[in-house]
């Protein structure tokens, strides 16, 4: 993506997803990790953590940086922690559906016979 300010100042950022075959997706989320830390800069302000579409994008010449690596994942870490917590939320309620299930079955073994709201207060003492 940055190689492409050697040919050119400003770019919009349709022009950048069509100039390096990204999808209409990721570019935004990639321009918008390079805005955040400072190579690039744009006309416009932020759509939350993506740039629209439409904004122009150029280098930032006076970008100084005394580090030998740059993490530019910034944006792309947020959209995978939000996916794992989706998953580990699923599993949780899972797991806990079998606790439950187990601890009814526990309770019916030893007493054979319950009423609904016994049974739930027990089942919620565990």
């Amino acid at each position: 993506t940055i190689l492409l300010f050697n040919e050119q100042d400003s770019y919009t950022v349709e022009q950048i997803s069509q100039a390096t075959g990204m999808d209409a997706k990721t570019t935004p989320m990639i321009v918008g990790s390079l805005i955040k830390n400072l190579i690039l800069k744009t006309d416009t302000v932020l759509q939350g953590e993506e740039v629209p579409m439409t904004a122009t994008v150029s280098l930032n010449s006076g970008y100084v940086n005394k580090k030998v690596r740059v993490d530019l994942s910034k944006l792309s870490i947020k959209q995978e922690q939000v996916r794992d917590t989706e998953h580990v939320q699923k599993n949780v309620e899972e797991d806990r559906k079998s606790v439950i299930s187990a601890c009814i079955v526990r309770i019916m073994k030893t007493r054979k016979r319950v009423q609904h709201q016994q049974l739930m207060t027990e089942v919620c003492c565990f």
